[in-house]
């Protein structure tokens, strides 16, 4: 597989909730930014081309998305995140996006 993902493909926009799969584990989270596009992907290889930053090169762990909980966030693999179904408080949103806004 090349690294990066067509757009259409990703499923989730910054800010969605989703249930993200941890071991035996399935959380609520929130998505806080997506997996490389091709494009994006690319930017970053010819940077990496020019030696601006180190080469590391891409492979399946770059097909991430990164989701914030109340207690942590994550860097769950594509495969692993799934659409929120059932109900969230009011409150819990907010503080979802208040720590979504401390990363900005």
């Amino acid at each position: 597989m090349a690294p990066g993902r067509e757009e259409r493909t990703i499923r989730f926009k910054v800010g969605d909730l989703v249930w993200v799969r941890r071991f035996d584990r399935i959380d609520p989270m929130q998505i806080g930014a997506l997996p490389m596009t091709k494009s994006e992907y690319n930017a970053r290889k010819a940077k990496w081309q020019d030696k601006k930053v180190p080469y590391r090169g891409g492979d399946f762990s770059d097909d991430c998305y990164m989701a914030y909980s109340c207690v942590d966030h994550r860097h769950p693999q594509c495969w692993d995140v799934f659409p929120f179904t059932g109900t969230i408080s009011k409150r819990t949103r907010a503080r979802l996006e208040k720590i979504r806004a401390l990363d900005k």
